[in-house]
């Protein structure tokens, strides 16, 4: 199994619909993947995102996974005063370099999510946003609402 597949099964294992967002040198692309699993809205776009993943892996690049937890919804105001209802998303970080792939921890993604670039000041942290570590995502053991029940408020 290619280093890009294994990272790629790893990600399915998180519970609930999510983005991919995948950075190489090329740039950045994002790939929404329902709560089944299904990658995009072809069946190209899975092909896509493994070609981009290998390409980070054999280059450099990141991946971020915002995964929105199941039954997790709260209200939630807009500037123009409209209520929405909003889930809230833990985010994943991951590292590609030479052929391998390295899960950041839950601070490492805080702090490069909440960081200007230009600045490299502290920006104020995202509403309704947790950050996890990726390497907590044992293998045979589904990344599951745990996520949601030890963080809320």
């Amino acid at each position: 199994m290619s280093t890009a597949t294994e990272l790629l099964n790893q990600i399915l294992r998180i519970t609930g619909s999510k983005q991919i967002t995948v950075s190489t040198e090329r740039g950045s692309q994002k790939f929404d993947v329902a709560a089944d699993g299904v990658i995009g809205y072809a069946p190209v776009h899975k092909l896509q995102l493994l070609r981009l993943l290998e390409e980070g892996c054999r280059q450099h690049g990141s991946v971020v996974v915002r995964q929105f937890i199941p039954d997790s919804e709260e209200l939630v105001t807009l500037p123009d005063g409209k209520v929405i209802s909003m889930p809230w998303k833990a985010i994943y970080g991951v590292f590609l370099a030479k052929g391998e792939y390295h899960g950041l921890t839950a601070e490492d993604v805080e702090r490069a999510s909440n960081t200007d670039a230009r600045t490299n000041q502290k920006l104020p942290p995202e509403k309704l946003t947790i950050y996890r570590d990726f390497n907590d995502l044992t293998p045979g053991i589904p990344a599951t609402n745990w996520l949601w029940t030890d963080n809320k408020r």
